[in-house]
């Protein structure tokens, strides 16, 4: 299949998880000093964030293709590890983990990819959502930038083996919350995702990250 998926599939499921992290991360103070004290702070209020819901919208830049891909929908995050990314369009089609499993599914196609936890990269964005990561020990930041409505603070990796290059974050000055991630890759692939609706807390079942794969539909595990 040569198409390039809008939304899930393995090969975009790094930058989601990249993205997702940060919604986690919900600083309480208005005045940051500087880079490290925000790094810091949002450390400290992510440890408090059990679950979390947000409609996004996510648009992919293909550098090298020179294509763009754009996709919107709902996602829901609840420690340790589990997630649901809900696609509305341009197809529907789902990312789900219930923090063993992961399960890539897209209708379209009617094919489910079936996958570990375990036998995926240990990254930065994976150990925060299992609960285990820190955020300054795992990314250097980089610059600090106040906007009339918001801070954009610029985050690298400190294990340069990860697809990571580099992370942008954009805290919302009114709510302190993240609304915005762009995420770049080492192959030079851009993924901008803006969060909206963002509701802290929701606490969903732990039955709604469980996935099961509808009759018909062909089970890959790779």
């Amino acid at each position: 299949m040569n198409r390039i998926p809008p939304g899930p599939g393995l090969e975009s499921l790094l930058r989601v998880l990249f993205s997702a992290l940060f919604l986690f991360l919900i600083p309480r103070y208005a005045f940051p000093a500087d880079a490290e004290d925000v790094v810091s702070r949002l450390q400290e209020n992510y440890e408090g964030i059990s679950s979390i819901s947000a409609d996004f919208a996510q648009e992919t830049v293909y550098v090298s293709l020179r294509q763009r891909s754009a996709a919107e929908g709902k996602v829901y995050f609840k420690k340790p590890g589990r997630m649901r990314w809900k696609y509305s369009s341009p197809s529907k089609s789902e990312i789900v983990s219930n923090g063993i499993k992961i399960w890539v599914y897209e209708p379209d196609i009617s094919q489910v990819i079936e996958t570990t936890v375990a036998q995926g990269p240990p990254l930065a964005a994976m150990n925060f959502l299992f609960g285990a990561g820190d955020l300054k020990k795992d990314f250097k930041a980089g610059n600090l930038e106040e906007k009339r409505d918001s801070y954009s603070i610029d985050l690298f990796p400190r294990v340069k083996e990860t697809n990571l290059k580099k992370l942008v974050a954009e805290v919302d000055k009114t709510r302190f919350l993240i609304v915005k991630t762009v995420v770049t890759d080492t192959q030079g692939v851009e993924t901008t995702v803006i969060f909206k609706d963002i509701k802290v807390n929701p606490e969903p079942g732990d039955s709604f990250f469980e996935f099961r794969i509808p009759v018909g539909v062909r089970l890959v595990r790779p």
